[in-house]
């Protein structure tokens, strides 16, 4: 019983994480072997089903955990002093702007490249999800930069927070650069 209360749980936590497909994919291929190596030792030591059950949902969050924690990557650190940030953008007191864009690349805007921001996000139901400010620049390079909001899940707990913090960075961007 503990087993499946632990697997329950470890599949309660791959739904609140916030990883790439990939990652997801390589967690669960590592906890399916680790499931099939422990229901395979359950059945030849002749453990009962209860306790095949509970080693291989054991051995399924351990490799899940595991394959998690080989592919955590450190958060980078800003390129400048930021009076405000989040995790995908952030100002200092001179008026630029620094933007994670969705593809992980940084870009420093001076407040005389900012042309225009705009919140987008997709209607879901009751909620908004999806949630990014798109940060159109005069730079023939990077026409726009784009900062997601996924700090929370997507749904419908988690996404009125990140349309919140969208909306609180679009006033921010509008209070600064106008």
């Amino acid at each position: 019983m503990i087993g499946m209360v632990l697997l329950l749980l470890t599949l309660g936590a791959l739904i609140v994480t916030r990883r790439p497909r990939w990652q997801w994919a390589m967690g669960a291929a590592l906890g399916l072997a680790l499931w099939l190596l422990a229901g395979f030792l359950g059945v030849t030591s002749g453990w009962g089903w209860e306790g095949i059950l509970n080693a291989a949902a054991v051995g399924a969050v351990v490799g899940t955990a595991f394959a998690f924690a080989r592919i955590h990557k450190p958060e980078p650190t800003l390129s400048f002093e930021a009076t405000h940030r989040h995790d995908n953008i952030a100002v200092d007191s001179a008026g630029r702007v620094w933007v994670r864009d969705m593809n992980g690349e940084e870009v420093i805007l001076a407040r005389s490249d900012v042309q225009q921001w705009t919140h987008r996000y997709i209607a879901n139901g009751k909620f908004r999800a999806r949630n990014k400010i798109e940060v159109r620049t005069n730079s023939v390079d990077r026409p726009m930069v784009t900062a997601l909001f996924d700090r929370h899940p997507d749904t419908l707990w988690g996404a009125p927070h990140n349309a919140r913090e969208a909306e609180e960075w679009h006033a921010r961007l509008s209070a600064l650069l106008r």
